[in-house]
């Protein structure tokens, strides 16, 4: 994926304050969806699947499903942080609403 084509891509659709907004949260979402994806894969398939990874080494994959865990939390609360906060402008879903002028 080319983000340099595809954010001019988006500026030259959805305007100048739009587009790049747009683009950032897409790439966010984009990410978010896959250390989602890979959170389930590892401890959301099934209990025979949850007895491998603790047969293996349960401290580690504690460690990682922790770790994934809050970073996914984390993940969704920037996103949907307010439009602005300390004087900086946030990329949220709050800011794209605040950017469509119609």
């Amino acid at each position: 994926m080319n983000t340099t084509v595809d954010q001019e891509k988006y500026r030259q659709v959805l305007g100048p304050r739009l587009g790049p907004i747009y683009h950032g949260l897409f790439i966010e979402e984009t990410w978010l969806t896959a250390k989602w994806l890979e959170y389930k894969k590892l401890f959301a398939v099934s209990p025979e699947r949850i007895d491998l990874l603790n047969g293996t080494s349960s401290f580690f994959f504690g460690v990682v499903q922790e770790v994934l865990w809050n970073d996914i939390l984390l993940h969704l609360t920037r996103i949907t942080d307010p439009p602005k906060s300390a004087g900086k402008q946030n990329l949220s879903i709050q800011q794209l609403l605040l950017a469509i002028s119609d």
